[in-house]
């Protein structure tokens, strides 16, 4: 029994998900970091008609990441107005490199799609969706007011991925093309030959429909 190939459950499949987030530093920061703003320098300029960043940086303010902005004019005959927001020691401290990150990782809450598994030549392939919840969350946000808004601003904000998985070496994983290829030259898939496991790839491809985001496929 213990060389049985795993079976596909909300066990398997979280744990799939939650090692693949806990390894993917890219796809983690994706889903918990913000990088629209160059939050590493010092202060951000934004023009007073610019309501939408402006409205951005005040929650950030109140968070206690940026001082109260000061307005500046340019002067001129067509005198423009700017915000200047500068960056607070609280907010120094809250990045990570240039981005701006509401937690240290994610682990999976609930997941479905592990009773929908297809067969895609030898392999068994199926696209799950999890609803997610943070952890280590970063203490600006733990405690802020407008935690609602701030989580509506990611692009997952929802904190629900799709993500298409496999059984590869008798275990469910979380799969992308360089796995893919990788698990293809090694033999691992179905005991593919580089060639039929480098196809397997556009089989799964053609077998989803992704949308706009990396993450993000339906069955067709």
């Amino acid at each position: 029994w213990l060389l049985a190939p795993e079976a596909a459950s909300a066990s398997s499949f979280g744990r799939a998900i939650d090692a693949h987030l806990a390894a993917d530093e890219a796809a983690r920061d994706k889903l918990l970091c913000f990088a629209n703003l160059p939050y590493q320098k010092e202060e951000i300029r934004v023009a007073s008609y610019d309501s939408s960043t402006r409205q951005w940086l005040d929650i950030l303010v109140r968070g206690g990441l940026y001082n109260a902005p000061v307005e500046q004019s340019s002067g001129g005959w067509l005198a423009q107005s700017q915000f200047v927001y500068a960056l607070a020691a609280p907010g120094k401290a809250a990045l990570r490199g240039d981005k701006l990150c509401v937690a240290k990782g994610v682990k999976v809450a609930k997941v479905s799609g592990y009773d929908q598994v297809r067969e895609l030549g030898a392999q068994h392939v199926a696209m799950a969706k999890a609803t997610l919840t943070l952890t280590d969350e970063a203490a600006w946000f733990a405690k802020s007011a407008d935690r609602a808004l701030i989580l509506e601003r990611l692009p997952d904000g929802d904190l629900q991925v799709r993500l298409p998985l496999a059984l590869v070496d008798k275990q469910w994983q979380v799969i992308d093309e360089t796995q893919m290829s990788q698990a293809a030259m090694s033999g691992v898939i179905g005991k593919a030959s580089a060639v039929q496991g480098a196809g397997m790839l556009d089989k799964l491809k053609s077998a989803f429909r992704f949308g706009g985001h990396p993450a993000v496929g339906k069955w067709q």
